[in-house]
């Protein structure tokens, strides 16, 4: 069957799919916004409307001019000029080093990918003053003085105008939240962190011994450093957004080569519309530099097809290199196009250049791996280190994020779209509706007709990425480079329907179209913290507020944080309980008592704690205990606390009366290593604590004649022996090939008077059993 007869049915079928899932899933139900926060969106919508049908009525030559005037207005009275200048300067500067090698905005990711190549290297260097860029970055700017030719402004048409308004609309949305001060968890744990670092130190400071990620591929945050020295965290966040614009800019001259002007921008639209591109502006994270280098990579690959002009393979090898170097999922994306331009080299009888392009790819992607390798013994530290075997990390198995293994199978696209809170820490609905609709469309399509050359090397690139990536780990936030060439699959299936008919490609106008305003609603859904739009409260990272005290009060201090990893602007050592610092982590965790945490902490030196005011929600028992029994708030703020150590006087272990008891209760005393979990809702309130270290104990002190033992069986329990006032009271099998929640053990016949309580760990299990662990739910004293 062809294309032209499959489309109808795929067309409605999809369609079909779509309504299903927004009415069986019950996304609309989801609180995504607050109701204070969908009334601002409505108002912007509403206002942002008004204004485009007036301006693209009176005067559409200049909208677009008076919209960015608008809007860079609006950032400089909200930042002030110094962050705004910061990135302005960093852009020009690589937009005229990068004009010696191309035109445009090619040649400024040239300029940005050898810039952070550089200042990858200088940061182990105490040379990284703001002084110091601004002197460098000056050089090209003076040695390149035509770098930029304004062009003149032109009256679009009127369809062209409102795929034009549309794109506008959605990037002034995305910038509103980027005036927003930093609350991302990655970004305050490592992408603000690390420039926020070498602006106190002047040098990067993390030691791959303390902090796990400190080897891990990070040019995007070296090209943070160089705008955070230049103009603070504000200015950051700027450039991610000007990474956006890159990417955009790139997909709409490619998608020009195959559709008109209107469609190109709508389609532009379309991909900035996808809830996830806002979860990557909106914070800082890493995908929106990554997406603009593997973009340009892809658009120096199609640029070598067309032309054969070796000067765009030699760019392609410098933005994938770039691109490995940025993150190691990257890999998925150099692999197929590395193959695709090894053959346009075959192609073209090009091999005496084919050396060039390898050392430009080298030159560019190694860098990370090398100093890995050289200082770990594991090139891609602290990955795979079961095949490195680093003694520097455990090598006993992978090190992988245990949250998200989804399958990947015929309905992945559809669990991407309407579940999406099982591939990433968002809402479903967060990675965007177009992909379910586009994507099966191309695959149904495309490989019936001859396929041009941008949308082979899409479909191959893309196709190829996406199984890679998800067979490895199924998160959506990993696939964010390659998203903006389905955008090209969407033009391939418009201009294919086109040629079918007017009738087709208005139908898929009008779907892409309500798809864009479909996406604009579920903008919040890409996380946690866009929900009241254009509002930013102190709720959404409290931390930082309490880092602010203690670089005051305490500057330069080490600091432990429990429950979280939002460090950044620490002047001091951070340690956190977390894989960010697992060395940490582990030892901690091993401590096992009171006495024995505090020693090892006050060998570190460290007199303050950041933790939950509520010490049930600190999950690593002693740590909870110590915190309950040898310290004293001395800050508080939103439901977070600095405790000060050996600030109280130790308190006997309490007597507990009558009543329910949780597993995190500071009232419960553990022995040995035990480690609290979080993650389940069937336990009692949320939590449950677990041992498999032989010997280890919890112990709790109660009055009454019976105690409940609440715990789960599962098929890695073992056996718990169980002693009240030092006699035995047998043991307890906690395995269970099915897992059972909240299983009863019921001790009475106690007598009056004060009891204690001991379960003890045995070591021993079933032999069908996976493990040995035994685990605390709730204790019921009656």
């Amino acid at each position: 069957m062809t294309g032209r007869l499959l489309f109808w049915p795929a067309f409605a079928t999809l369609l079909a799919v779509a309504a299903a899932g927004l009415s069986t899933d019950g996304l609309f139900s989801s609180s995504i916004w607050t109701p204070d926060g969908l009334k601002r969106m409505l108002w912007f919508v509403a206002l942002y409307g008004c204004w485009a049908v007036l301006g693209g009525w009176l005067f559409p030559r200049w909208f677009t001019r008076i919209t960015l005037a608008a809007a860079f207005i609006h950032t400089v009275a909200v930042l002030g000029l110094k962050p705004v200048a910061g990135v302005l300067y960093f852009l020009a500067s690589a937009w005229a080093l990068g004009s010696f090698a191309a035109p445009g905005m090619l040649g400024m990711l040239a300029g940005v990918a050898a810039y952070s190549l550089v200042i990858g290297i200088a940061v182990h260097f105490p040379v990284n003053y703001p002084e110091v860029y601004l002197g460098v970055m000056a050089v090209p700017l003076v040695l390149r003085r035509d770098w930029l030719q304004p062009g003149e402004a032109q009256v679009p048409r009127r369809g062209e105008f409102a795929a034009w308004a549309l794109l506008a609309g959605i990037l002034v949305m995305h910038l509103l939240m980027v005036l927003k001060p930093e609350a991302g968890a990655d970004a305050l744990a490592m992408h603000l962190a690390i420039p926020a670092s070498v602006e106190m130190h002047h040098q990067s400071t993390f030691d791959f011994r303390h902090t796990r990620w400190a080897l891990m591929p990070m040019n995007a945050n070296w090209a943070f450093t160089a705008v955070h020295l230049l103009g603070g965290e504000a200015a950051t966040r700027l450039f991610n957004l000007s990474m956006l614009f890159a990417t955009l800019a790139l997909l709409e001259g490619l998608l020009r080569r195959m559709v008109s002007r209107p469609v190109s921008l709508l389609l532009t639209a379309l991909f900035a519309s996808s809830p996830i591109v806002q979860l990557v502006t909106g914070t800082l994270l890493v995908e929106n530099y990554w997406a603009a280098m593997s973009v340009a990579a892809f658009a120096g690959l199609v640029c070598y097809r067309e032309t054969g002009e070796i000067r765009q393979a030699y760019l392609a090898a410098c933005f994938l290199g770039t691109s490995l170097a940025t993150k190691y999922g990257a890999f998925a994306f150099v692999v197929p196009a590395v193959i695709a331009l090894a053959w346009e080299i075959r192609c073209r009888r090009a091999w005496r250049r084919a050396p060039a392009v390898a050392a430009l790819l080298v030159l560019f992607g190694s860098t990370p791996y090398l100093r890995a390798w050289f200082v770990s013994g594991n090139p891609v530290f602290p990955f795979f280190n079961q095949i490195f075997r680093s003694p520097h990390f455990d090598s006993t198995g992978p090190f992988a994020d245990p949250r998200f293994h989804e399958p990947l199978t015929l309905s992945t696209l559809y669990s991407l779209t309407f579940h999406t809170s099982r591939h990433y820490e968002g809402q479903n609905g967060g990675w965007g509706f177009h992909y379910l609709f586009f994507v099966p469309l191309a695959l149904l399509i495309l490989p019936r007709r001859g396929i041009p050359q941008v949308e082979s090397a899409a479909l191959g690139i893309s196709l190829t990425y996406f199984v890679l990536t998800l067979a490895g780990q199924s998160n959506v936030r990993y696939l964010y480079p390659v998203l903006p060439l389905f955008m090209i699959l969407a033009a391939g299936v418009i201009r294919a329907a086109g040629e079918w008919g007017a009738m087709r490609r208005r139908a898929l106008i009008a779907a892409a179209t309500g798809i864009f305003f479909l996406n604009v609603y579920f903008q919040p859904a890409s996380g946690w913290t866009h929900g009241d739009f254009d509002v930013y409260t102190q709720d959404m990272a409290p931390v930082r507020s309490l880092i602010g005290h203690l670089n005051r009060e305490h500057g330069g201090e080490p600091v432990v944080f429990l429950e979280t990893a939002q460090t950044a602007g620490l002047r001091g050592r951070a340690y956190t309980a977390s894989w960010h610092h697992s060395a940490f982590h582990n030892a901690l965790s091993a401590a096992g008592s009171v006495k024995a945490a505090a020693r090892m902490l006050a060998g570190m030196s460290v007199r303050h704690v950041v933790a939950p005011s509520d010490l049930k929600l600190v999950s690593l028992p002693a740590a909870r205990l110590l915190l309950q029994v040898d310290s004293e708030p001395e800050l508080e703020y939103m439901g977070w606390r600095v405790y000060r150590l050996g600030g109280a006087r130790s308190k006997p272990m309490p007597v507990l009366s009558a009543g329910e008891y949780d597993d995190m209760d500071p009232a419960v005393e553990y022995e040995g290593q035990w480690a609290g979990d979080l993650q389940f809702v069937e336990p009692v309130n949320g939590s449950v604590t677990y041992s498999a270290q032989p010997q280890a104990l919890f112990r709790v002190r109660f009055r009454g004649g019976a105690l409940t033992y609440v715990y789960t069986k599962s098929a890695n329990r073992g056996i718990a022996g169980v002693f009240i006032d030092g006699t035995s009271h047998g043991t307890i099998d906690q395995y269970s090939g099915a897992t059972q929640w909240r299983q009863r053990t019921r001790f009475d016949g106690l007598g009056e008077g004060v009891h204690t309580m001991e379960v003890r760990v045995t070591g021993r299990s079933n032999p069908a059993a996976t493990g040995a662990f035994v685990d605390l739910d709730q204790l019921i004293i009656r």
